[in-house]
C-alpha cells in the first residue's frame, strides 16, 4: 500500500514540476529560440494539464491524486507523515493550507497565461521554424 501512496504522490509532485517547469521552458524558448519548446505535444500537454487543474479549481474540488493519495495514507493506517527530508519538501510545496479561491486564481491565471503563450508563440506546425 506504502508503495502505491509513493507513487501517487510522485506522478502528482511531476506534474506539478512538469507546470511549472513547462511555463520557463517556453518562456526560455522564445528568448533563446529552443525548437523542442516549440513541440505540439509538448505545449498542448501543457494546456491540457493546466486546464484540469483550473477546471477542477473553478469547481471547488480537490485533485482526484490529491483524494486518491491521502486515502491511500489512510488505509496504511498512517498518523503521521514518515518521508524523508526531500519528500516533505516536495509535499509541502504541493500542499499549501489557503481557501481554495487562492488556488483557483493563480490556476486559472496559469492557464490563461498557457493560452496566451499558445496564441502568442504558438508551436510549430509543418512549414514553421521555432519562434
Amino acid at each position: 500500500m506504502r508503495m502505491l501512496t509513493e507513487l501517487v504522490f510522485i506522478i502528482h509532485a511531476g506534474i506539478v514540476l512538469f507546470n511549472i517547469f513547462a511555463f520557463v521552458a517556453i518562456v526560455g524558448g522564445i528568448s533563446f529560440r529552443w525548437a523542442w519548446t516549440a513541440n505540439r505535444l509538448f505545449r498542448f500537454t501543457h494546456i491540457f494539464l493546466l486546464g484540469i487543474v483550473a477546471l477542477q479549481a473553478l469547481l471547488g474540488r480537490l485533485c482526484p491524486l490529491t483524494i486518491l493519495e491521502f486515502r491511500l495514507r489512510q488505509a496504511a493506517g498512517e498518523a503521521a507523515i514518515e518521508e524523508s527530508f526531500i519528500v516533505r519538501v516536495i509535499e509541502n510545496f504541493i500542499y499549501y493550507d489557503l481557501p481554495l479561491w487562492i488556488f483557483a486564481l493563480v490556476y486559472c491565471l496559469a492557464f490563461l497565461l498557457a493560452l496566451w503563450l499558445l496564441k502568442a508563440y504558438p508551436p510549430k506546425g509543418k512549414n514553421r521554424k521555432a519562434p
